[in-house]
């Protein structure tokens, strides 16, 4: 095993949620699931907000060597048409009605029938999914990533207007109060600083817009259930920070945003991430970048087994008992008028 390089990491002092400063022990020998990271990493507990954090932490600049060059699910063409084939069945199967689920709790949460007429930029938009299911719901929509390729898709296969920036360069880009809708599906757990980052998006929502978050959450029975093995918990070095809903409410509060709200994710995606905590190798990055072809297609199958075995739990534990303790959700928060 690698030894930590001390210089690159970082000891947390304050919770980038509620600024607390005291700390428990909550788990230990955490290893990478996708292997990129050999080492082993440690999360504590936020005693004031519940949050788990990541301590130590790399330093930001040190973090993006943790990310695999196949980090997220793709439809380029590009690909070796077989691979290209196997991923198009996994959008119609998977992915699609992931990305329509959220589009359509997104419309849920901000109270509108349709986006007509609204401005929206998506953070962290990818290879432009979700973008395309907030276009066909009548958004004039926008996105922005660090990923020159990732742009590049959007703007070619899609016709949508994206830009290479990081998150944090918005309000040197955009006019103050350009959008009405901002979204940023599973950003805030990969930084340190997410105040920063939510306070320059209020600057950039209209009066009355809303700001739309994806995020994993800590305090959830799944988590409870796998412990230290759960995804949320084994994307560390990638995870810095897995918040509880208390947590985002503080931050968002904090961040002079109200009527703070969360709803739980699709039943899909919430199975998906148990079907990928019991078998971390059936994700996308082993998918379409590993050597052992077999074994990696015999573990995605299983994932893709439990992941459907698991779907009527959830989805009975979401829509009959109401139980909002979901391992993933979606935050509506919205700037005062």
């Amino acid at each position: 095993m690698r030894e930590k390089n001390h210089a690159d990491l970082t000891i947390v002092k304050n919770c980038y949620y509620c600024s607390g400063d005291h700390f428990a022990p909550l788990y230990d020998q955490v290893y990478d699931r996708l292997a990129v990271s050999r080492e082993s990493w440690s999360f504590v507990r936020c005693q004031t907000c519940g949050a788990a954090l990541l301590s130590p932490c790399p330093e930001a600049e040190a973090l993006t060597r943790f990310y695999p060059p196949h980090y997220i699910f793709s439809l380029d063409k590009t690909n070796a048409s077989l691979r290209y084939y196997i991923a198009k069945l996994e959008y119609l199967m998977h992915f699609r009605w992931v990305h329509a689920c959220q589009a359509r709790k997104t419309m849920k949460l901000i109270g509108r029938p349709n986006g007509k007429s609204l401005r929206l930029l998506d953070v962290g938009c990818g290879n432009g999914l979700l973008l395309r299911e907030f276009q066909k719901l009548g958004f004039d929509v926008e996105g922005i990533d660090l990923r020159r390729e990732a742009v590049d898709h959007v703007r070619t296969t899609w016709g949508i207007s994206a830009q290479v920036m990081s998150a944090d360069q918005v309000v040197t880009h955009y006019p103050k109060e350009s959008f009405d809708v901002i979204t940023a599906f599973h950003i805030l757990e990969h930084i340190t600083d997410p105040r920063d980052y939510i306070v320059q998006w209020h600057t950039l929502l209209k009066p009355g817009g809303a700001l739309i978050l994806g995020l994993p959450f800590i305090d959830s029975l799944q988590v409870k259930l796998f412990g230290a093995n759960h995804i949320n918990i084994t994307e560390a070095p990638r995870h810095v920070s897995i918040p509880s809903q208390q947590a985002v409410r503080i931050l968002c509060e904090r961040s002079k945003f109200e009527k703070v709200i969360i709803i739980p994710e699709g039943s899909l995606l919430i199975a998906s991430l148990a079907g990928l905590s019991l078998f971390p190798k059936g994700a996308t990055t082993y998918q379409y970048a590993q050597t052992k072809k077999w074994a990696t297609g015999v573990s995605r199958i299983l994932m893709i087994i439990t992941t459907y075995m698991i779907l009527p739990v959830i989805w009975a534990k979401q829509h009959l008992l109401r139980r909002h303790r979901s391992s993933a959700g979606i935050v509506s928060a919205f700037k005062p008028t």
